[in-house]
C-alpha cells in the first residue's frame, strides 16, 4: 500500500513539472514583436556598443527614442544606461590610479599601497557596474522586442532555505 502511494506521488510530480515546462515553453513561444523584422539589437564590443533596428545601425539617440515607445522597457533601458555609464566613468577613475601607482612602483618610486588597493576595487566595482548596466539594457531590449523574459524557473534561497523557484 505504501509502495501504491509512492508511485501515485511520483506520477504526480511528473504531472505538475510537465505541465510547468509547457506552459512556461507555451509562454515565450506565444511572445512575438509588435512588427516582425524591426526588432531591436544591441552588439557590445570593447571600446563601443552598436545598436540596431532591424540590419539596420542607428544612434544611441535614435536607439533611445525608439525605446521610449514602450515605457516600462525605456525604464529598463534608461537604468541599464546610467548604470552603464557610472560603471565607465568608476573604470577610468580606478584604473587611472592603479595604473599610476603602478607605474611610479616599476620606475622606481615609493608608491602608495592606498592608491593602489583603492583603484583596483574602484575599477573592478566599475568593471561589475558596466556589465550590469549592459544585462539591463539588453533585458529592456528584450521587453521592448515582446520577448516574455517574465517565465523562469530558478534555484532561489530563502531563510528557510534553498527551493526551486517559477517566477511567471
Amino acid at each position: 500500500m505504501v509502495l501504491s502511494y509512492k508511485i501515485k506521488w511520483f506520477y504526480m510530480k511528473k504531472t505538475v513539472l510537465t505541465i510547468v515546462a509547457l506552459l512556461c515553453t507555451a509562454l515565450t513561444v506565444s511572445a512575438q514583436s509588435d512588427e516582425p523584422g524591426k526588432e531591436l539589437r544591441m552588439n557590445t564590443g570593447f571600446w563601443s556598443t552598436s545598436f540596431y533596428v532591424g540590419e539596420e545601425k542607428v544612434t544611441s539617440k535614435e536607439f533611445t527614442n525608439i525605446v521610449k515607445q514602450k515605457e516600462n522597457a525605456y525604464q529598463v533601458f534608461k537604468s541599464g544606461k546610467n548604470l552603464n555609464t557610472t560603471g565607465v566613468v568608476l573604470g577610468a577613475v580606478g584604473g587611472f590610479c592603479f595604473g599610476y601607482d603602478l607605474v611610479s612602483r616599476i620606475g622606481g618610486g615609493k608608491g602608495n599601497t592606498g592608491m593602489l588597493i583603492g583603484g583596483g576595487v574602484v575599477a573592478v566595482g566599475g568593471i561589475v557596474c558596466d556589465l550590469l548596466g549592459e544585462a539591463k539594457m539588453k533585458k529592456a531590449i528584450n521587453l521592448f522586442n515582446g520577448e516574455n523574459t517574465a517565465c523562469s524557473l530558478h534555484l532561489e534561497a530563502s531563510s528557510s532555505g534553498m527551493g526551486l523557484c517559477l517566477n511567471f
